[in-house]
């Protein structure tokens, strides 16, 4: 037969909101360029469950989320599986993290604490989707971590490298102007 490979995570996401889905596609689509880490893809249409095979189970956090009878059954298959679970919060949604999770099954209660108390949230916006999934990186359960931290430290280095190059771009085109200042600044790192 076909060789699947085995997703290292799943989205959990409220699938009868439009909003809800679009943003945890977008999600997906921003995290399909970073090597060596594996997402299923979300999708919205599908009738059937989620499946809870993949180790890392992150939950979308939107609205209502726990009210979507798919998530809250695949939730509690996580919790019984013992997955590594990840709380992403979707900023803009405008709904309280704490609240929303606490909606979840009450036999899990204990599980949402532990990760809420451990930290295993990310606040999740598009506009910084670079630092947010870098953040998501670092919550999950990965079996090629050390190759994830270089690609990182590689970005973090670039940005910081590009900060820089602007920064003597806009200060160079000051003294071009004559542009005098009583406070000039040139970031360096």
């Amino acid at each position: 037969g076909e060789l699947s490979v085995m997703d290292d995570a799943i989205f959990l996401f409220d699938k009868d909101s439009e909003r809800a889905s679009n943003y945890t596609c977008a999600i997906w689509r921003s995290l399909r360029a970073w090597l060596g880490v594996s997402f299923r893809e979300p999708a919205p249409g599908e009738r059937a469950g989620f499946e809870t095979k993949p180790p890392n189970i992150v939950v979308v956090v939107t609205p209502n989320v726990f009210k979507h009878p798919q998530v809250k059954e695949a939730f509690e298959l996580a919790v019984t599986q013992k997955r590594n679970i990840v709380f992403l919060h979707h900023i803009r949604s405008g709904c309280d993290l704490e609240e929303e999770v606490l909606k979840a099954p009450e036999e899990t209660h204990k599980v949402v604490e532990k990760t809420l108390k451990e930290e295993r949230v990310v606040i999740y916006t598009e506009d910084l989707a670079e630092q947010c999934n870098d953040i998501l990186m670092s919550k999950l359960n990965l079996k090629d971590q050390a190759t994830l931290q270089q690609a990182h430290e590689k970005r973090v280095h670039d940005r910081k490298i590009s900060i820089m190059k602007n920064s003597a771009k806009i200060a160079k085109a000051r003294t071009m102007a004559g542009v005098k200042r009583k406070y000039d600044v040139c970031i360096t790192s």
